[in-house]
């Protein structure tokens, strides 16, 4: 059974902060499936990662940096403290049972200066320091640990226990002070694990659209794909039906919630970094309130910026924009499978339609990210656009569009030439 399995099960979901409440709070970073119980306090959530399938329970209170892994659970009335400039983390797997005490900063008790938070703090004496739990390592429930402290990888304590000093790897450690008892047997945990990490890589899968299958875009595809540097699934989008309706058909696609994210990629593209799918996957999961991402809309044969990319030249990191070119967009799946794209929207504006729609209706960022990229086929989407418009000039047509999307958004109208 999960660590957390039983007393999940008996809490409803009203009982913990949803999806979209944990983006709002302002966390450096918070993964998928993490559960936050609404009685749970942390102080500084700016100063607070979390990673995937972590549950935090009722009357937790984090006082301190932390950076928490996959797989964690931290259990009910465990209290950690010591102060924003204190940190605690934890690695993939570990846990800390209910009642916990751990004491990451603490004041000076001998003597030399006065104690509490309400004191100024020239008259105070504190140690701000790190707890650090390796891989696999545990804190037994109503356990004590003082500033300072290593739990060595797979290392756990008894109930009660009070760890004063480091603790090595794979042991077990009971009382007070915390003495080694005997050695945790390692190797099925090992085998969980890894087990575990196996079916993990199925959820962290980039899920690549492509918006067309013709032999002439395939080199391209393909070059770029031997780079991406992770596992992933590609599909190729409908490209018999308008660009907002053919990324909307993927969600026939059964194990489209198993994905992380889904980029949309146009035809057209191909990526230049090598490993640009792990580091997509890198920002991705480090950009707080990320709802979209994606590249600077730069034409490398004419030199021209899409006037609804900011700003106008490629840093070296992200960069929060009001909206980004729908030459690549990468969206956190559970957003997608909420909101689709607008149909009403058939041609490239659809892209910044959502990016739009991400910051002004969710509440949550758009980011330009920093990856080398060409794009120099788009020929071919004018013969695409052709087939679904009346109007032959679809570079007019596009416009048209556009302006509806600067209506629709309440932005000022302006001469998107530039464009074209």
């Amino acid at each position: 059974m999960n660590h957390t399995e039983g007393l999940l099960e008996k809490m409803t979901n009203k009982d913990f902060y949803d999806e979209n409440d944990l983006r709002k709070m302002g966390f450096k970073s918070v993964g998928i499936d993490v559960r936050v119980s609404k009685t749970a306090i942390i102080k500084h959530p700016e100063n607070v990662t979390i990673g995937n399938h972590v549950a935090i329970d009722n009357y937790v209170v984090i006082t301190t940096k932390a950076t928490i892994g996959n797989y964690i659970h931290i259990a009910s009335g465990t209290i950690i403290f010591g102060g924003s400039k204190s940190l605690l983390i934890m690695e993939d797997y570990t846990f800390i049972s209910a009642n916990c005490t751990i004491i990451c900063g603490s004041d000076d008790y001998s003597g030399d200066c006065l104690i509490g938070p309400t004191i100024p703090i020239e008259y105070r004496k504190v140690t701000y320091g790190t707890i650090f739990l390796q891989k696999y390592s545990g804190v037994g429930a109503s356990s004590t640990v003082m500033p300072n402290i290593t739990i060595g990888e797979g290392a756990v304590t008894g109930a009660g226990a009070v760890v004063t000093k480091n603790l090595d790897a794979w042991g077990i450690y009971v009382g007070v002070p915390a003495k080694f008892i005997k050695q945790r047997k390692k190797e099925i945990i090992l085998q969980f694990a890894d087990e575990i990490e196996k079916q993990r890589q199925i959820e962290d899968f980039v899920v690549v659209v492509s918006v067309t299958d013709e032999e002439c875009y395939k080199v391209r595809l393909e070059k770029s794909l031997a780079k991406i540097g992770i596992k992933y699934s590609l599909i190729f989008a409908d490209s018999s039906l308008t660009l907002s309706k053919a990324y909307n058909s993927i969600l026939k696609y059964k194990y489209l919630n198993k994905s992380k994210y889904i980029m949309f990629v146009a035809q057209d593209v191909e990526f230049l970094d090598e490993n640009w799918g792990k580091k997509i996957i890198d920002y991705c999961d480090q950009l707080p309130l990320m709802g979209y991402a994606g590249v600077e809309a730069k034409d490398h044969l004419n030199k021209q910026i899409n006037y609804f990319t900011y700003p106008e030249t490629q840093t070296m990191n992200p960069v929060e924009v009001e909206t980004c070119d729908g030459a690549i967009a990468i969206i956190p799946t559970k957003l997608f499978l909420e909101r689709q794209f607008d149909e009403d929207f058939p041609w490239f504006p659809v892209m910044e339609d959502y990016a739009l729609w991400v910051s002004k209706v969710k509440n949550l960022k758009v980011y330009s990210l920093p990856l080398k990229i060409f794009n120099g086929y788009a020929g071919h989407a004018s013969k695409w656009v052709k087939q679904f418009t009346s109007n032959t000039d679809y570079v007019s047509s596009l416009r048209k569009d556009y302006n509806r999307l600067l209506k629709k958004w309440n932005l000022p109208k302006v001469n998107t030439t530039t464009w074209a």
